[in-house]
């Protein structure tokens, strides 16, 4: 009690605290002191619930990033689905002017008739802008048959490496290398 009264006199004169504050802090410290060496099974119990948050805690963290993931996915297959669909809109719709400009030129009575009222300046006209027409479908047709294909491409999942590719030899070239000695034939890769 000596001591107590000790420094709770040196803490009260260098602060504003009451003395019987300072006196309940140390009293309480002791106390817990001596509980916690009684009755060790009351701290190691909160030790077992402390642990049992965290662990808690992790699982519900690993959980939502695997929602978050599927999430993730499902956002890229919603995304590739309105790409395909558009395209395929785009392509049908490029496909059907085409066929249009050709027919055009098919079977055109401006063209077929020799003697027409027309004069050949809007014939020329006519051809050149059909013509331009042509090509930009053809482009269009093309790009959005790209895009379809491509789009189908990111959505699908890649293979996983065989057991085979493993056991391979080791002076067989890697896999990566490969491109690179197609591209180069001629040339003599040093790694």
């Amino acid at each position: 009690v000596a001591l107590f009264q000790k420094g709770a006199s040196d803490l009260s004169a260098s602060t504003s605290f009451p003395i019987g504050a300072v006196v309940a802090a140390r009293v309480g410290v002791v106390m817990a002191s001596l509980l916690k060496e009684m009755f060790p099974e009351l701290f190691v119990e909160t030790g077992v619930v402390a642990a049992e948050q965290v662990f808690h805690r992790k699982l519900t963290e690993y959980e939502m990033n695997i929602e978050q993931q599927k999430l993730w996915r499902e956002d890229l297959r919603d995304l590739v689905e309105l790409t395909v669909g558009r395209m395929d809109i785009y392509h049908l719709v490029g496909a059907m002017l085409l066929e249009f400009c050709v027919s055009f030129y098919c079977e055109n009575h401006m063209i077929e008739a020799r003697e027409s009222d027309m004069p050949p300046w809007v014939l020329t006209f006519f051809l050149l802008s059909n013509l331009s027409a042509a090509g930009y479908l053809i482009f269009a047709v093309w790009l959005s048959m790209h895009a379809s294909v491509a789009s189908h491409s990111i959505g699908e999942p890649t293979a996983a490496p065989t057991a085979s590719a493993a056991t391979a030899s080791p002076e067989a070239p890697a896999p990566s290398r490969v491109a690179e000695l197609r591209a180069a034939p001629d040339k003599v890769i040093v790694t």
